[in-house]
């Protein structure tokens, strides 16, 4: 992958992922222990994106999908 898409990735995954703590937190859905540990996002370009974190690191994976058409359609 080039260079700039990985800063433009870890930038965005990075913002996404703080967003989303903060907003688990917010909800009080869960127990207060709990944390975020893996999202996984599909997009409409058959683009998923698979994001888990360890520490305070994180690990991003870009992955493009084969349509799921069957034969008949």
């Amino acid at each position: 992958m080039e260079y700039d898409k990985v800063v433009q990735y870890s930038a965005l995954i990075s913002d996404l992922i703080f967003r989303t703590k903060n907003n688990m937190k917010k909800l009080e859905l869960q127990p207060p222990d709990f944390d975020v540990n893996t999202i996984r996002i599909r997009t409409a370009r058959s683009t998923e994106l698979i994001i888990t974190t360890v520490s305070e690191y994180f690990m991003l994976v870009v992955q493009q999908c084969e349509s799921y058409e069957t034969a008949d359609s």
